[in-house]
This record gives C-alpha cells, sequence and structure tokens, in this order.
C-alpha cells in the first residue's frame, strides 16, 4: 500500500505524528455506536482511532487518491463519500442518524473559515466538533470582545457554541510540515440553539460592524442601517432611551450579548 503525495492545491498536510492523533480523537469522547463525521480522512490516521470504537462513522474525501488508499488500509469497512465537504449536507445526514453529529478533521487551511460557518449554520445538528487548524485561526474563532483577534467568526463560534483551544500541534507532526504552527479547536455546541433561526440576520448586522474596524459603529453601520429601512436617528434615540451607546464604539467593543441586543433593537424599529 503505497502512501499517497500530498497536494498543494487540495491544501493537504497529513498528520503523521500517531500520539497526537490519539489525544485530538480522544476530545470527542466515548463514540462507541455514534455518528461520527470526518471531514478529509487523507490517509486515516485519525480514522485508525475512530475505528477502533466503533462509532457510526462517515468520511467525507475529495480526493479520490485518498479513497482508494482508505479502502485498501481499512478493507473496505468504510463509509466514504466522494464530495467537498462544502457541499456535504449535514442536515439530512443528521435526519439519516436520527441523533447529532459529532465532527472531526484536520481541515484544509484554505477553506477553514467556509467550513466553520458550514458548521455554524447547521449548529443544531452537531455537539461537538474537534477540528485541527492554524493556530492564528483558532485563537480568532476563541478570542472575546475588546481582543485584537476578535472579530466576525469569534461572534459567529459564540452565537452557537462554546470554542476552546485544546492544545497546540507543532508543525513537525505534519507531512508536509506547515509553516505555521497548528491549534486543535473544541467546539461544543449548545443544546439549544436559540439563535439558530437568525443566524444569517444577525451575521450581516456583524459583518457590517466590521467592515470598518476603525470606526465607529455610527459610520460603520450607515449603508447597513439605510438596507434595513430605517433612519441612524430612529436608531440612536432607540438606543439613547436604553442608556446605551453602541454607536460610538468600534465592533471589536462589543460582545456576543451587544450584538444580539442591538440587533433585536434594529430588527423592532424595522418591525414598527
Amino acid at each position: 500500500m503505497k502512501d499517497i503525495a500530498p497536494r498543494k492545491s487540495l491544501g493537504q498536510n497529513f498528520l503523521k505524528n500517531k500520539s497526537v492523533a490519539s489525544r485530538i480523537v480522544a476530545l470527542l469522547g466515548d463514540i462507541s455506536g455514534k455518528p461520527v463525521l470526518e471531514i478529509g480522512p487523507g490517509m486515516g490516521v485519525l480514522t485508525e482511532f475512530l475505528v477502533g470504537q466503533k462509532p457510526l462513522l462517515t468520511l467525507v474525501e475529495l480526493d479520490a487518491r485518498a479513497i482508494e488508499y482508505l479502502h485498501e488500509k481499512f478493507s473496505n469497512n468504510l463509509k466514504i463519500i466522494h464530495s467537498d465537504i462544502l457541499n456535504f449536507d449535514i442536515k439530512r445526514h443528521f435526519e439519516e442518524c436520527n441523533e447529532k453529529l459529532l465532527v472531526i478533521g484536520n481541515i484544509p487551511y484554505n477553506i477553514s473559515t467556509e467550513i466553520f460557518f458550514l458548521l455554524f449554520e447547521n449548529a443544531k445538528y452537531i455537539s461537538k466538533a474537534v477540528l485541527t487548524v492554524q493556530k492564528e485561526v483558532a485563537v480568532r474563532v476563541s478570542s472575546g470582545h475588546g481582543s485584537r483577534q476578535y472579530g466576525i467568526t469569534s461572534v459567529a463560534a459564540n452565537l452557537v457554541c462554546t470554542p476552546k483551544i485544546a492544545f497546540d500541534i507543532a508543525a513537525g507532526s505534519f507531512f508536509p510540515a506547515p509553516k505555521v504552527t497548528s491549534s486543535v479547536l473544541v467546539l461544543d455546541f449548545y443544546e439549544e440553539q436559540k439563535y439558530i433561526d437568525a443566524f444569517a440576520e444577525i451575521m450581516q448586522l456583524v459583518r457590517s460592524a466590521f467592515s470598518q474596524r476603525r470606526k465607529m459603529l455610527r459610520n460603520s453601520l450607515e449603508s447597513y442601517v439605510k438596507a434595513c429601512n430605517i433612519s441612524m436617528k430612529a436608531l440612536e434615540d432607540e438606543l439613547k432611551a436604553g442608556n446605551l451607546e453602541y454607536l460610538s464604539k468600534r465592533a471589536e467593543q462589543l460582545s456576543l450579548k451587544d450584538f444580539i441586543r442591538l440587533f433585536d433593537i434594529v430588527n423592532n424599529l424595522k418591525n414598527k
């Protein structure tokens, strides 16, 4: 069985350190009999430790060479879907399993943000995700308001889950070795998804707020407020009545709670 050569075009950096792989899989907890979705298994270093615990395992892999390799390595006893994860129907898979999913993967760094948002948008179907990503990205996702790294992805994550960095992985644990340190990020999704139905709308506000990071929200939200068919004066008056000074702050100064409150105020004005 010949190893496959990583392809830069697919963002492949294969984890080769089995000790690290074992630690990553352990973060999922007890997976026996539970539905586990692995993103981009590559040559199966995580798969090896998953299979041993007998979960209801589904692998989503884009590289046909890797699929052939995995079937040979695990004697065809795997459910592998040949697909780009960004085209994978998580809701349908959840309905087939009839249980919330556990997600794991050493995900391609070049599409990590897109994968995060795929998971966030499907938060009601997932209980936990354990993802290996570039450390800089993991820090950004898990950052709180007020920090330099806090941004759109940080707010999005906290709307649907509790993100936490479990540990870092040195570049030498991968082949080829990336030029950055990696981190294992654990996303514990809320049992009750209070904001999932309004997720896309809330994120419109958040994206607008961070579109001009250095400006106060009074300026960065001008186009957004106009698109909502409300006047900035009406919003200012409403915020003033609640003794809220959001418009004189920058986006990174607002907590998740602040963004939700601001969204509710805008929504109420739209519906008047």
